[in-house]
């Protein structure tokens, strides 16, 4: 086997410099956007249906502070009343703490579906776009940080030798079988710098740079 040409490392990137495999990876992150714009879209969607009933919550609350109001006028007209002021005013006291209640309840309420709204939001944001960017994040950095350490070995048989000795380990049993079947003398240096070829295909590294 011919001695490889020395290559220069590559740089650290985030794709490749085979092209096809770039442009693998360019048709993968545009997938990867979009499919957290959809959900971020349905996600805030889903929090403005929640908070919808915030409405009920509202309504219920301004009829608690009009009855309150109502009553309390009524209560204090009747309280003006010589005498019998206070025992007629006494019922629409009573009625109008009833219009207090409605409107901390109406209040609760709103609190209660608005964190309720934002704790769906919340959710769906680290289900469906969280767990997608940090698989996307770890895969990438990880095939990054590979891809760096193939281009530093690929310019000497000694590194496409180890090379090889990882795609013993990974490679496909075809492609595997298909290097031996081409190799009659066995598993020698020079199956070892063609499997460490196999390696830089599969990583998408250019085997002597360029």
């Amino acid at each position: 086997m011919t001695t490889p040409v020395a290559a220069p490392a590559r740089s650290w990137s985030l794709y490749s410099e085979v092209p096809e495999r770039r442009s693998r990876q360019v048709i993968s992150d545009l997938g990867v956007l979009l499919w957290c714009v959809v959900w971020i879209v349905l996600a805030g969607m889903l929090r403005e249906r929640v908070l919808d009933v915030q409405d009920t919550a509202r309504r219920a609350e301004a009829a608690g502070t009009k009855l309150n109001n109502e009553l309390g006028d009524a209560s204090a007209i009747l309280g003006s009343v010589p005498l019998l002021g206070g025992t007629l005013a006494s019922p629409l006291r009573t009625a109008g703490e009833a219009g207090t209640d409605l409107v901390a309840v109406g209040r609760s309420a709103q609190s209660a579906v608005g964190t309720t709204a934002t704790m769906l939001y919340a959710l769906v944001l680290v289900l469906c776009v969280g767990v997608v960017l940090v698989w996307w994040v770890v895969n990438r950095l990880r095939w990054a940080n590979d891809a760096q350490a193939a281009s530093v070995l690929r310019g000497s048989r000694e590194g496409l030798q180890v090379l090889g000795l990882r795609a013993a380990g990974r490679a496909p049993v075809g492609a595997l079988g298909a290097v031996l079947q081409s190799r009659p003398a066995g598993v020698d240096q020079q199956t070892l710098e063609a499997l460490g070829t196999l390696e830089l295909q599969r990583l998408g590294v250019r085997p002597h740079g360029g």
